[in-house]
């Protein structure tokens, strides 16, 4: 049995802002149109601890075409915590990304990946 993959959308990192993530390639991985993809979203309280929490947007092409909302998480406080959401991505997108918000004048740690399966040719 072929054991799910980790895919980093947003390595650990300190943010005081909310931000738009980059789009990560879900080219090879078997779960686009149809599979649930776990997304998973780490905080840590930072220098100035506040709340901070994001959503996984998917799109056709690094353009936003399509762009559409997969999964929304749970707003983490300063205590900080995983929050988990699964998601369908449609078979017509090929990329995701991270949307993070953190709370205005604070800052916090970020860290997000998704769990999925590798396609694989016999």
């Amino acid at each position: 049995m072929r054991e799910n993959e980790t895919l980093l959308l947003k390595a650990p990192t300190k943010v005081a802002t909310s931000n738009t993530g980059a789009y990560v390639d879900l080219q090879g991985y078997a779960n686009p149109g149809g599979r649930e993809i776990k997304f998973v979203l780490s905080v840590g309280a930072g220098t100035t601890a506040g709340t901070a929490g994001g959503y996984i947007q998917s799109a056709e092409d690094t353009a936003s075409t399509g762009v559409a909302t997969v999964c929304t998480f749970t707003t983490q406080t300063s205590a900080g915590g995983d929050s988990v959401k699964y998601g369908v991505v449609p078979a017509s997108h090929r990329y995701v990304r991270l949307m993070s918000t953190t709370q205005t004048g604070k800052n916090m740690y970020l860290a997000c990946h998704a769990e999925l399966m590798a396609r694989v040719s016999p």
